[in-house]
């Protein structure tokens, strides 16, 4: 069998049956199994927020009118409010209209530099060339 002694099967035997008397082990599993549960719920939660939010975004993009015109473009003042809209017309070029051109972190760029990158987002949407990765346009 094993190189144990008698006497030390009959100790071990004897603590695994005052652990089993207990139910110290199974009250852990029961507490553990709650916890997950808990942490499983929460985390479905948070996916079904995260969902939520990326859901209100595409309705948002999908109402949205970017402006393609060059002229009401120039005809736009670069102040108050319109960094909202510079880089929600930025989203959509880059979202919708699959410009791969303009830079990942847009929404960090200053308003200037923003409106730059916008004109030619709106130039290369108009000339087609929007879909094809140019070098050096937005850097």
């Amino acid at each position: 069998m094993s190189n144990l002694s008698h006497n030390c099967w009959a100790f071990l035997r004897g603590a695994a049956r005052e652990q089993d008397q207990s139910k110290a082990y199974q009250g852990f599993l029961i507490s553990q199994a709650h916890e997950d549960a808990k942490t499983a719920k929460e985390k479905r939660a948070a996916a079904d927020r995260r969902k939520e939010r990326v859901n209100i975004r595409k309705a948002k993009l999908d109402a949205f009118e970017p402006i393609l015109s060059l002229k009401k473009l120039k005809k736009m003042k670069v102040g108050g409010d319109t960094a909202d809209r510079i880089k929600e017309q930025l989203s959509w070029h880059r979202k919708v209209g699959g410009d791969v051109n303009i830079p990942p972190g847009f929404h960090a760029l200053r308003k200037a530099k923003a409106w730059v990158v916008m004109i030619k987002a709106v130039q290369r949407h108009r000339n087609g060339v929007s879909h094809r990765k140019l070098k050096g346009m937005c850097t």
